[in-house]
């Protein structure tokens, strides 16, 4: 009789890597069913968005919403408005590699948290 090693017996026919692929499949296709699959991708840039405007910026200011062209992001006050406000035309080139092709990002406007 053919002696195991230590590894558990079951490891010969499992692979992680395999089934996570699976669920990978199942999953998209969930979302695809429940119509979710456009959200995240529309969205998706949030998961890079200290890549799009900075680490430091990426402290202070987040992403509050995306409609009609428009992204609206949330700043602590104005002068932090105003300093973001400077690189807007970058973040605007750098989301574009974070988007879908047919979500075009026109204008951001920055709004104060709490106004």
């Amino acid at each position: 009789m053919q002696k195991l090693s230590p590894r558990r017996a079951d490891e010969r026919y499992y692979s992680p890597r395999k089934n996570l692929g699976k669920a990978g499949v199942i999953l998209k296709q969930a979302l695809k069913r429940k119509g979710l699959e456009e959200k995240i991708q529309k969205y998706g840039f949030v998961l890079h968005w200290s890549s799009i405007v900075g680490e430091e910026v990426a402290k202070w200011a987040s992403p509050r919403s995306l409609s009609n062209g428009k992204l609206i992001v949330n700043v602590p006050c104005s002068m932090h408005a105003q300093e973001i406000a400077f690189q807007k035309e970058l973040i605007l080139r750098r989301l574009k590699d974070f988007l879908p092709p047919e979500e075009r990002v026109q204008d951001i406007m920055f709004r104060v948290r709490g106004a």
